[in-house]
């Protein structure tokens, strides 16, 4: 197993010029993108996420279907337990996918950061 993705930030210490959501995005299009790469001879970690960020709901659905494992570094207290019931069976199992996350086919070759045009789907 190994990390294919940047840390998750909760915020760039340095600021977010392009704003919080276009942070994340990039956080996600490194782990889709790298886990084409890594995931032929590692199983793809696209590591933890806060579940009380702005932009949970887009780490939690894309944990859910990277293949890896599934963990947040939230603070005491701070767990969004709604969010986290919807990532895991009523028995507590979390359930994985067989295959590790790809970028469809159509976007491989593109930059959803900066074309405008494309978005990234896996």
């Amino acid at each position: 197993m190994g990390r294919v993705g940047d840390d998750f930030w909760f915020q760039d210490p340095n600021g977010d010029p392009n704003g919080v959501y276009w942070l994340q995005g990039v956080h996600m299009i490194h782990c889709a993108y790298n886990s084409m790469w890594m995931g032929q001879i590692i199983q793809p970690d696209w590591d933890m996420f806060q579940s009380d960020h702005v932009c949970a709901k887009f780490h939690a659905g894309s944990r859910a279907i990277c293949g890896g494992p599934v963990y947040v570094s939230d603070s005491l207290g701070g767990h969004d337990f709604d969010l986290l019931n919807k990532l895991v069976f009523p028995d507590g199992t979390i359930p994985k996918c067989q295959y590790f996350a790809l970028p469809t086919r159509d976007c491989i070759f593109k930059n959803p950061l900066f074309d405008g045009k494309i978005i990234l789907k896996i």
